[in-house]
């Protein structure tokens, strides 16, 4: 990613800010993050620990980076669990994103502060283009910390819908809920996804997850 492009980026990015409507978040959020990620931290650092274990002892190097878009188009530096060798998903790579298991590390990221338990889904510069030439408005987006969880990414099948279906808008479905954000639509977030885990983690074993 070259410096001159991700300049003009977070230029164009923050020429659209003056007019913006979601504001920062909530009074609090910061401490809905801190919390939250701690509990989260102690609750799965356990199965942190065994997934990087694991990775190490089968394909080496247990740790993913990559450059990302962030708040106000600016970069940051997103850490995963790897799950991919010579660009194909590992046999345990498959597993971890199954159950999403490879975005632990982000954990860290939403306590350090340069991420959110909620907030949009942080994508590659390329992507990050082509949302704002499909939508201007996702520069409203783009005044939130990138999020461990999203309100796009909690939808069944969201990535073929943004491919297939002319009427799902993904950033104007991020627009509608930052603009109301508050503690508790977090909270009921939150549970969407892990609702949604536990299908995957149903799926992938073969049990049967009631709705």
């Amino acid at each position: 990613m070259s410096q001159q492009s991700t300049t003009t980026l977070a230029a164009s990015v923050a020429s659209g800010i003056g007019c913006a409507e979601i504001g920062a978040g909530y009074r609090g959020k910061r401490c809905f993050d801190v919390v939250m990620s701690l509990v989260l931290i102690i609750l799965t650092f356990g199965i942190l620990v065994l997934a990087l274990f694991a990775v190490w002892l089968t394909s080496g190097q247990p740790f993913f980076w990559q450059p990302r878009i962030g708040r106000y188009g600016k970069p940051f530096i997103i850490w995963k669990i790897r799950t991919m060798e010579d660009h194909k998903p590992t046999r345990i790579g498959k597993i971890l994103r199954a159950v999403c298991i490879d975005e632990l590390p982000q954990l860290f990221q939403v306590l350090w502060g340069t991420m959110s338990i909620v907030g949009p889904r942080p994508h590659v510069r390329d992507e990050v283009r082509e949302l704002m030439r499909m939508n201007s408005r996702y520069r409203e987006v783009l005044q939130r910390k990138p999020g461990l969880v999203s309100p796009v990414c909690v939808k069944d099948k969201w990535q073929l819908l943004c491919k297939t279906d002319p009427n799902f808008d993904p950033v104007q479905i991020q627009l509608d809920y930052f603009k109301n954000e508050s503690w508790e639509s977090n909270l009921q977030l939150v549970a969407q996804t892990a609702l949604k885990i536990s299908k995957g983690v149903g799926s992938l074993f073969g049990f049967a997850t009631t709705e």
